[in-house]
């Protein structure tokens, strides 16, 4: 079976892919007789799951532009369909300046001066992400271009994909761009 997130191919028994970690899910089978699948048991993750499937099984269009169906002079951009799964915020840095800050202010008297920081807490998201690929052709491009030639790509152009109304159903509602994509590191995973 192929990984959704790398398009590696795994064992047909696999649970993570080998090359990047992800969670490996199986094509449902039609034969009544076929081996079981990885689907969990949880109606709502296996929802989200045969979604996934579904969406991974519909045409990406990747020759004909997502806006206006335009198929020639096209552009490709990078993207993914991100779903949050969870979001920690890491305040030991906010604890350790106000700390610094509360023993300045007391020594304020003595040292004739006080410094007061405010260091904001560090977040940590955690997403399932698609990746998938926006299709714009020159017409299109012109209004998402700025006017020094820098294509801003927002949420409205990602939503042109012909995943996202599918993916959005799933929870799937946060548009990453390349570069926020490449910043992402795979989440490890034991017992593998």
């Amino acid at each position: 079976m192929d990984c959704i997130e790398c398009g590696s191919r795994n064992s047909d028994f696999g649970k993570y892919c080998h090359n990047c970690g992800a969670r490996l899910i199986q094509r449902v089978l039609s034969s009544p007789s076929s081996s079981p699948t990885h689907l969990s048991e949880d109606p709502s993750i296996r929802r989200e799951q045969e979604a996934l499937i579904e969406i991974l099984q519909t045409n990406p269009k990747k020759n004909e532009c997502h806006k206006c169906g335009s198929n020639a002079d096209l552009t490709r951009y990078q993207f993914g369909m991100a779903k949050v799964l969870s979001t920690k915020r890491e305040w030991s840095g906010t604890i350790g300046t106000a700390v610094a800050s509360a023993i300045s202010i007391a020594l304020a008297p003595v040292i004739g001066g006080a410094v007061v920081g405010w260091h904001r807490p560090g977040k940590t998201v955690s997403y399932n992400v698609v990746k998938a690929e926006l299709v714009l052709c020159r017409n299109c491009l012109k209004r998402v271009t700025n006017m020094w030639g820098q294509t801003i790509l927002r949420d409205s152009d990602y939503r042109c994909h012909p995943w996202a109304e599918k993916a959005s159903v799933v929870g799937y509602e946060v548009y990453l761009s390349a570069d926020e994509l490449a910043k992402l590191r795979p989440k490890t995973h034991q017992g593998r």
